[in-house]
């Protein structure tokens, strides 16, 4: 793998597609940019919550 791979993104389509599912409509700009700051600072716990239990599986099978 390149070390400037992306191993997981989530596209303005995949976001849209999802509201119009549940909402029923597409987000607007306003949205966007509120639902962006979301992801950023709420997957940033989550992920760090990931990477120590993965690297901890690892090292316990070392």
């Amino acid at each position: 793998m390149e070390s400037n791979q992306v191993l997981y993104m989530i596209t303005i389509d995949d976001v849209q597609t999802q509201a119009q599912e549940i909402l029923g409509r597409k987000l607007v700009e306003d949205e966007l940019i509120v639902l962006k700051e979301k992801l950023e600072s709420g997957l940033d716990f989550p992920l760090q919550l990931t990477y120590n239990e993965f690297f901890k599986e690892l090292k316990d099978n070392e």
